[in-house]
């Protein structure tokens, strides 16, 4: 069983020890004004401004706010208002499929940045610019402003990219597919993923490059995903020889976070990972979606022939456009304009519960790009309620995955017995005036 401990410390007669509850991602749009919010049990439709049919990126504060959105073109505030010189960081047709994308800034409450691309060709081959921005949530009373914009980064882009949270837990990588140079799309000589640290100086210029021989990038259609745990990465194309094969095999990288470098580039063979792709929540499975079928792979063997042969088909002759792991840990599909919903993506084929027109909209198409960390289950803090001497301290652990146990340490051994608890949020009445170290097992 993996076991997570988390320290932190709690100093008698001080206000709430902070709370970290995880849901930057609880808010979704998805085009023509559609949307849906995990902060309610089921998710609930909402509406906001994105018209496009393009991936967009959605970011909210930890407590599950809104706070901003966009396609790649204009930043809307939550007020679905275009934000203060927040339009046209990109241009129109700059979205596409992964055209947009948002992290934290580290150590910088309430700033964020905003990655976009913009087309410069399309001919023999779509081409695209990287840029980012700076959005600040502290001015325009919380409405926020773009305060630094289109920073140029890098160029020959493919519109794949997507954000993985770095070892230590507080920088980011931004992983970007760069195309082959020239006129031949299908030239596999310099083909590269670039991952650029994203840290409390900002965003790093220089990239760590990963070259991935043998590995064509398909032409304009697939997109690059990251695992929950940070540690693979899909990128959808087909092989250099291209003999006995078709678009939509996969390449499943390992991933180190801490370095930026892919380790271990494995071909998944049969034209399985299709139109979109992503993983389960324990990062140990991969759902692949087809014109008419979905289908999981286990994704924990030792060559792509092994992990090609666990191959099973869970919608049921039901195709999808695009998927995206969720804040509850299922995953939502699109298909013909509604989302069905995979009810327990860890399980095996047979019993992840796949239902068919979850919800119905007028029009969606592209889900969110956003950070896969912020579905996966972390405990990074508590809070600590009436923290005052001589009275009873409540602890409230924020957490979003199951937990079979509970183990607290108060840190304060005069207490006796009192001192350890098994109790999913207890009390503790605290010796005397001090510093504890407070500490749970989860």
């Amino acid at each position: 069983m993996r076991i997570k401990l988390y320290t932190a410390c709690l100093l008698v007669c001080l206000p709430l020890v902070p709370v970290f509850s995880q849901k930057e991602g609880n808010n979704w749009f998805f085009g023509n004004g559609n949307g849906l919010t995990f902060n309610t049990v089921p998710p609930d439709p909402i509406s906001g401004r994105e018209r496009a049919g393009r991936e967009n990126t959605v970011m909210s504060d930890a407590c599950g706010r809104l706070l901003f959105y966009s396609e790649g073109v204009n930043v809307y505030n939550r007020r679905h208002q275009i934000m203060k010189n927040g339009s046209g960081v990109g241009v129109s047709g700059g979205g596409g499929r992964q055209g947009a994308v948002s992290v934290p800034y580290p150590l910088r409450d309430s700033v964020y940045i905003l990655f976009n691309t913009t087309p410069v060709s399309f001919e023999p081959r779509a081409r695209f610019n990287l840029n980012w921005s700076v959005i600040d949530m502290r001015l325009e009373d919380g409405l926020g402003e773009v305060v630094a914009r289109d920073n140029f980064l890098t160029g020959n882009q493919d519109n794949q990219m997507t954000p993985v949270q770095h070892a230590n837990g507080r920088d980011y990588w931004l992983l970007a597919v760069q195309v082959p140079p020239g006129d031949n799309s299908f030239d596999p000589s310099n083909n590269r993923l670039l991952a650029f640290l994203v840290d409390p100086s900002g965003v790093r210029p220089e990239p760590v490059i990963s070259r991935l021989p043998g590995v064509v990038f398909a032409v304009g259609g697939f997109r690059v995903r990251a695992s929950p745990d940070s540690r693979k990465v899909i990128v959808g194309g087909f092989p250099a020889d291209l003999t006995g094969s078709s678009v939509g095999d996969g390449f499943l990288l390992d991933f180190d976070n801490a370095t930026g470098r892919v380790t271990r580039t494995t071909l998944v063979p049969g034209g399985g990972f299709g139109l979109d792709y992503d993983f389960s929540p324990d990062s140990k499975k991969v759902y692949a979606g087809l014109a008419d079928r979905v289908y999981q792979y286990q994704i924990d063997r030792p060559t792509g022939a092994d992990i090609a042969a666990t191959r099973a088909e869970v919608s049921g002759s039901r195709g999808v456009v695009t998927m995206r792991l969720a804040p509850d840990r299922k995953i939502y599909l699109f298909q013909d304009s509604g989302l069905d919903v995979i009810e327990n993506p860890d399980a095996s084929a047979g019993a992840v519960a796949y239902r068919r027109s979850a919800y119905r909209f007028n029009f969606l198409s592209q889900l969110p790009n956003n950070l896969a960390s912020f579905t996966i289950g972390k405990l990074r803090d508590f809070a600590a309620r009436n923290p005052c001497v001589g009275q009873p301290v409540t602890f409230a652990p924020q957490v979003n995955y199951r937990v079979a146990a509970w183990q607290w340490d108060f840190g304060d051994p005069t207490s006796g017995a009192a001192n350890q608890s098994e109790q999913e949020s207890p009390t503790h009445t605290f010796s005397g005036p001090g510093t504890y170290r407070v500490r749970v097992t989860a």
